[in-house]
Protein backbone atom coordinates (compact mmCIF):
# COMPACT_ATOMS: atom_id res chain seq x y z
CA UNK A 1 0.00 0.00 0.00
CA UNK A 2 1.37 3.13 -0.69
CA UNK A 3 0.64 5.83 2.36
CA UNK A 4 1.15 9.63 2.49
CA UNK A 5 1.75 10.64 5.88
CA UNK A 6 1.47 14.28 6.50
CA UNK A 7 3.75 14.82 9.60
CA UNK A 8 6.86 13.70 10.51
CA UNK A 9 8.10 14.00 14.30
CA UNK A 10 4.93 13.96 16.75
CA UNK A 11 3.67 11.06 18.58
CA UNK A 12 0.95 10.29 16.27
CA UNK A 13 2.96 10.36 12.94
CA UNK A 14 5.89 8.44 14.86
CA UNK A 15 3.39 5.30 15.55
CA UNK A 16 1.67 5.43 12.40
CA UNK A 17 5.39 5.59 10.62
CA UNK A 18 6.59 2.31 12.99
CA UNK A 19 2.64 0.53 12.21
CA UNK A 20 3.75 1.31 8.12
CA UNK A 21 6.80 0.08 8.51
CA UNK A 22 5.88 -3.58 10.25
CA UNK A 23 3.20 -3.50 7.76
CA UNK A 24 5.68 -2.95 4.77
CA UNK A 25 3.83 -0.46 3.53
CA UNK A 26 5.45 2.58 0.84
CA UNK A 27 5.88 5.36 3.03
CA UNK A 28 5.67 8.93 1.93
CA UNK A 29 6.42 11.32 4.65
CA UNK A 30 5.34 14.85 4.19
CA UNK A 31 6.52 17.67 7.09
CA UNK A 32 8.91 20.17 8.62
CA UNK A 33 11.80 17.89 9.18
CA UNK A 34 13.08 14.44 8.37
CA UNK A 35 11.39 11.44 10.41
CA UNK A 36 13.83 10.40 12.84
CA UNK A 37 12.00 7.54 14.45
CA UNK A 38 10.62 5.24 11.35
CA UNK A 39 12.18 4.60 7.93
CA UNK A 40 10.06 6.04 5.13
CA UNK A 41 10.67 5.72 1.08
CA UNK A 42 10.71 9.67 0.52
CA UNK A 43 10.27 12.56 2.41
CA UNK A 44 9.11 16.15 1.15
CA UNK A 45 9.67 19.32 3.06
CA UNK A 46 6.04 20.60 4.01
CA UNK A 47 5.47 23.60 6.13
CA UNK A 48 2.15 23.89 6.92
CA UNK A 49 1.58 26.87 7.95
CA UNK A 50 3.12 28.07 4.78
CA UNK A 51 3.12 26.03 2.03
CA UNK A 52 1.03 25.19 -0.30
CA UNK A 53 -1.21 22.40 -0.39
CA UNK A 54 -1.11 22.69 -4.56
CA UNK A 55 1.66 19.82 -4.56
CA UNK A 56 0.38 17.13 -6.77
CA UNK A 57 2.54 14.46 -4.87
CA UNK A 58 0.58 15.39 -1.68
CA UNK A 59 -2.71 13.25 -3.32
CA UNK A 60 -0.64 10.63 -5.34
CA UNK A 61 -1.18 7.78 -2.81
CA UNK A 62 -3.54 4.57 -1.87
CA UNK A 63 -4.46 6.50 1.96
CA UNK A 64 -3.16 9.94 3.01
CA UNK A 65 -3.16 10.39 6.65
CA UNK A 66 -3.22 13.93 8.29
CA UNK A 67 -1.04 13.80 11.63
CA UNK A 68 -0.23 17.25 12.47
CA UNK A 69 -1.55 19.84 14.88
CA UNK A 70 -0.77 22.54 17.21
CA UNK A 71 -1.87 22.60 21.07
CA UNK A 72 -2.19 19.26 21.73
CA UNK A 73 1.16 18.86 23.93
CA UNK A 74 0.96 20.80 27.49
CA UNK A 75 4.27 21.94 27.73
CA UNK A 76 3.75 24.22 24.04
CA UNK A 77 2.06 26.96 23.92
CA UNK A 78 1.00 27.90 20.80
CA UNK A 79 -0.87 30.61 19.31
CA UNK A 80 -4.71 30.19 18.76
CA UNK A 81 -4.55 30.93 15.37
CA UNK A 82 -2.23 28.24 14.73
CA UNK A 83 -4.24 25.74 16.45
CA UNK A 84 -7.50 26.57 14.63
CA UNK A 85 -5.25 26.65 11.77
CA UNK A 86 -3.68 23.18 11.78
CA UNK A 87 -6.37 21.52 13.55
CA UNK A 88 -9.42 22.54 11.70
CA UNK A 89 -8.53 24.91 8.45
CA UNK A 90 -5.94 22.49 6.51
CA UNK A 91 -7.75 18.96 7.21
CA UNK A 92 -10.79 20.81 5.99
CA UNK A 93 -8.89 22.26 2.83
CA UNK A 94 -7.31 18.98 2.52
CA UNK A 95 -10.62 17.22 2.16
CA UNK A 96 -11.84 19.89 -0.34
CA UNK A 97 -8.73 19.48 -2.38
CA UNK A 98 -9.64 15.65 -2.53
CA UNK A 99 -12.81 16.08 -3.11
CA UNK A 100 -11.73 18.57 -6.40
CA UNK A 101 -9.39 15.86 -7.47
CA UNK A 102 -11.57 12.98 -6.76
CA UNK A 103 -10.39 10.77 -10.26
CA UNK A 104 -6.48 11.69 -10.33
CA UNK A 105 -4.95 8.81 -11.80
CA UNK A 106 -8.29 7.18 -12.59
CA UNK A 107 -8.71 6.34 -8.91
CA UNK A 108 -11.53 7.42 -6.95
CA UNK A 109 -10.81 9.19 -3.64
CA UNK A 110 -12.66 10.18 -0.80
CA UNK A 111 -12.09 11.36 2.61
CA UNK A 112 -12.97 10.74 6.09
CA UNK A 113 -14.85 14.40 6.61
CA UNK A 114 -17.20 13.75 3.52
CA UNK A 115 -20.40 12.52 6.05
CA UNK A 116 -19.15 15.61 8.78
CA UNK A 117 -18.64 18.17 6.13
CA UNK A 118 -21.90 17.33 4.08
Amino acid sequence: MNVNLIGSNGSLASSIGRYCNQQGHHLNVFGRSVPQKYHYDSFLELDLMKDSLDKKELYEADVIIYASGAGVQSYKHDADENIYHLNVEIPVLLHSKLCQNISWGGVKRSSLLAPILK
